[in-house]
């Protein structure tokens, strides 16, 4: 269901790419919270840069397994 009524301005292809990318970080965040901490996940810096960099280290933790994989499920291949 959505409220976009102009094809020009939602085109589908570009709706269904968002929509793979939201599931895929949908994904990421069930997946750091399920194996990264459980329910009692927390982020323990008091300051903004500190709870960035504390994001990144769980999202870096998470994806780093996943990064020589990469190209068997994108058919892409890997930047080095």
């Amino acid at each position: 269901m959505t409220t976009l009524c102009d094809p020009n301005a939602a085109p589908a292809a570009e709706l269904a790419a968002l929509y793979a990318q939201r599931w895929e970080i949908e994904i990421t965040l069930e997946e750091i919270k399920t194996h990264q901490g459980g329910p009692h996940l927390l982020l323990r810096s008091r300051h903004p840069a500190g709870a960035e960099q504390e994001i990144y280290a769980f999202l870096l933790v998470h994806h780093a397994p996943r990064w020589p994989d990469a190209p068997r499920r994108t058919g892409r291949r890997l930047r080095s």
